[in-house]
């Protein structure tokens, strides 16, 4: 039986791709922070917010990034986690994006029952962007 860490990095791709198409070309690094109200529990109802540390002024997400990170809580809720708060940075590097996600846990997600052997760890990862090989996408910016 998979695990959310057996399930997760494709949620996290999607969320650090959907970051990536809503901000403009000139960002090098991205920080999505996603938090929940106290008192809220509906999948999905968090707030977006998009900054970079190089002073660029914040941007509204693209409705891609709302998709991917409903997806993402339903995925927690699954596993009977719900998340207060996740920090999802993205860097660029010379030819790959690599990214780092942080999570604050109101109700923690269970904890598997086995552990299983991994590259990377869900939540830390490199994302390559070579010829032929699927990479983070900008939308029409």
């Amino acid at each position: 039986m998979p695990t959310l860490q057996d399930e997760q990095p494709p949620f996290d791709r999607a969320v650090c791709d959907a970051m990536v198409a809503s901000t403009p070309d000139t960002w090098r690094v991205i920080v999505l922070t996603l938090e929940r109200r106290p008192g809220v529990t509906a999948v999905g109802q968090l707030e977006h917010s998009l900054t970079s540390p190089e002073e660029h002024p914040p941007v509204m997400p693209h409705d891609s990034l709302y998709e991917a990170t409903y997806r993402l809580d339903g995925l927690f809720r699954r596993y009977g986690g719900m998340f207060d708060r996740a920090v999802y940075r993205v860097e660029l590097l010379a030819d790959s994006w690599r990214y780092t996600a942080d999570f604050e846990y109101d109700e923690p997600p269970a904890k598997p029952k086995r552990r299983a052997a991994r590259d990377a760890a869900p939540g830390r990862g490199t994302i390559k962007a070579s010829r032929g090989s699927r990479s983070p996408r900008r939308r029409g910016r």
